[in-house]
């Protein structure tokens, strides 16, 4: 079974904390031992030894969500017209300002 518990901490500064609820998920998740999306993966001994390097790594059974390309396109074209909003904001508060 991999756990990809990376977002079961919670994180002050530079220290990162397991706290009961994030310990009691880690927990319940090994004693149901199942797949659960995004955060476990059960994986048969064969199937790790089928990959010609048998890699050990989460990432490679435990699937992320992953924001799809057209999704972020969408995030940059709104990222650049507020960007263009501010800079003509900015320009009319220097306008002002040098006028006051």
């Amino acid at each position: 079974m991999f756990v990809q518990a990376v977002n079961e901490v919670r994180s002050e500064k530079t220290m990162s904390y397991l706290d009961p609820h994030h310990i009691n998920r880690i927990h319940n998740a090994y004693l149901t031992f199942e797949n659960e999306d995004t955060f476990t993966a059960v994986v048969s001994n064969n199937e790790i030894l089928n990959d010609s390097n048998a890699r050990l790594s989460v990432q490679l059974f435990v699937k992320q969500n992953k924001i799809e390309e057209e999704v972020f396109g969408e995030l940059i074209e709104r990222w650049e017209k507020s960007s263009i909003s501010l800079k003509k904001s900015m320009n009319e508060l220097f306008k002002t300002l040098a006028n006051g």
